[in-house]
């Protein structure tokens, strides 16, 4: 009875951090719907994680096929065609979104979901001195951003030049 009561939370938790990953409704429903055909007596922990390997393993098949250029178009999230205000998020969740795609990905992994560096590591396919630096510019990067962006609305997200 607990599994069923605690699995809207799981999936709400898995949508919203395949929204931050992908920056897209529609790949987010993919990821989560992926998410959840792999389910198995994981439960929970493995929903969320399921998802978050399909929405990153699907963002990097994207940029892939379609080059550079395609998957910095992908990365940066364009506010009026995601429709924020239509998800409801908090405002401290929509600063998250302004981050550079790369700090972003650490900090939704490793603040947000609570994960490892190994695993965020093995997830975003980074070591784990990337992850910590990624980590620690997102940090830094999150006071300011959101001013950033009311200040240059064309360069959202701020790209920081960020290489990971």
């Amino acid at each position: 009875m607990t599994a069923v009561l605690e699995m809207p939370t799981a999936v709400e938790e898995a949508f919203l951090a395949a929204v931050l990953l992908t920056g897209s409704v529609e790949a987010a429903e993919e990821a989560v719907l992926e998410g959840i055909e792999s389910l198995d007596a994981d439960g929970e922990e493995g929903l969320v994680l399921q998802t978050v390997e399909s929405a990153v393993r699907r963002r990097g098949e994207f940029a892939a096929g379609n080059g550079d250029q395609a998957s910095l178009n992908l990365a940066r999230l364009n506010f009026t065609s995601l429709n924020l205000t239509s998800l409801n998020l908090p405002g401290e969740v929509r600063r998250v979104m302004l981050l550079d795609p790369k700090l972003r990905d650490c900090f939704v992994l490793c603040v947000l979901l609570g994960m490892s560096l190994a695993m965020c590591s093995g997830i975003l396919r980074l070591t784990i001195r990337e992850v910590e630096d990624g980590l620690r510019m997102a940090i830094q990067d999150l006071p300011f951003v959101e001013s950033r962006a009311l200040a240059w609305p064309s360069m959202l997200p701020f790209q920081s030049g960020v290489t990971l």
